[in-house]
């Protein structure tokens, strides 16, 4: 597809065949519309970070981090948002960090539902997402 990207360039760590770089590119800016414009790898071949680039900007559609960096055994390390070059808050943070071995994942969030018939609000409980009370 013309407007996805033109060029891709792959550097390799010297010597070997296991690429160091793989860079999408649409005359000479980084951009792919379909997937990270550049991925970085480890020496041992596993993905180390993936960047989303459209025009050059880097920027990702949707509320979804247009930087991803990985540990070398795959978890996830740290996920950065931005929106056309900018850092982007989603949720409060343009950047979450993992600790190693930990996946990414939704942490229940506490809601104050107020109990039947409380018109104060006083008298709440906390429910959290998995419906336990507490």
């Amino acid at each position: 597809m013309a407007d996805n990207y033109d060029s891709i360039h792959i550097e390799y760590y010297y010597g070997t065949m296991v690429p160091m770089r793989v860079t999408y590119s649409l005359k000479t800016e980084k951009h792919n519309l379909r997937g990270p414009a550049v991925i970085c790898y480890h020496p041992s071949g596993n993905v180390k970070s993936h960047y989303y680039y459209i025009n050059g900007i880097l920027h990702r559609r949707g509320r979804k981090p247009a930087m991803i960096e990985y540990y070398e055994d795959g978890f996830i390390k740290l996920v950065r948002f931005f929106k056309y070059g900018i850092p982007h808050a989603m949720g409060g943070q343009h950047l979450i960090g993992y600790e190693p071995g930990t996946e990414p994942g939704i942490t229940p969030k506490l809601v104050q539902i107020p109990l039947p018939n409380q018109t104060s609000g006083s008298n709440q409980t906390q429910i959290n997402l998995d419906n336990k009370q507490t």
